[in-house]
C-alpha cells in the first residue's frame, strides 16, 4: 500500500487488494500546517500523523540543501530522527521503520526545527508513505 500526494490531497494506492482507493478520509492521515502544493513545511511542532496496519512503514522524501531533520514516533515511542539535508537534491529517499508487532498502528513525521549546520532552512517533506 501507498500513500502519496497529488495538489496536496493523499490518496493511497494498494495493487494487491484495492487499486487506487481516492483521497483519505475518516481520519487515516491528517496533515497540520503542511504546504497543499508540494507537502512541505518548516514550522517547528507542525506533524503528519497517520494510522496502518501491518509490522513496518516506509517514509519516502527529498533530501536537499534546505532540508531540515524531523521526529518519526511509531505508537507513541519516538523511533528515530531523520535529518534530510544533503548538499545535493536526492530524490526519493527511504526510511524504513520495520520490527512492529502484526496490527493497527499510529504513527507521526513531526518537524523538529532543527538543521545541519550546512543547510540552508528546517524544511521537511513527505513524499510518500509506504504501508
Amino acid at each position: 500500500m501507498v500513500l502519496f500526494g497529488l495538489a496536496g490531497v493523499l490518496f493511497i494506492m494498494s495493487k494487491a487488494r484495492h487499486g487506487l482507493l481516492g483521497p483519505i478520509l475518516a481520519g487515516l492521515l491528517f496533515l497540520i500546517g503542511w504546504r497543499a502544493a508540494d507537502r512541505h513545511t518548516r514550522t517547528t511542532g507542525w506533524l503528519a500523523r497517520f494510522s496502518f496496519e501491518g509490522t513496518e512503514f516506509q517514509y519516502v522524501y527529498t533530501k536537499a540543501p534546505n532540508r531540515g531533520m524531523a521526529l518519526v514516533t511509531i505508537d507513541g515511542s519516538p523511533r528515530g530522527i531523520i535529518d534530510l539535508y544533503d548538499p545535493q537534491i536526492v530524490w526519493l529517499v527511504r526510511s524504513v521503520f520495520g520490527g512492529l508487532k502484526a496490527g493497527p498502528h499510529r504513527a507521526e513525521i513531526q518537524v523538529l526545527g532543527r538543521h545541519d549546520s550546512a543547510s540552508s532552512g528546517d524544511f521537511i517533506d513527505i513524499d510518500a508513505l509506504v504501508l
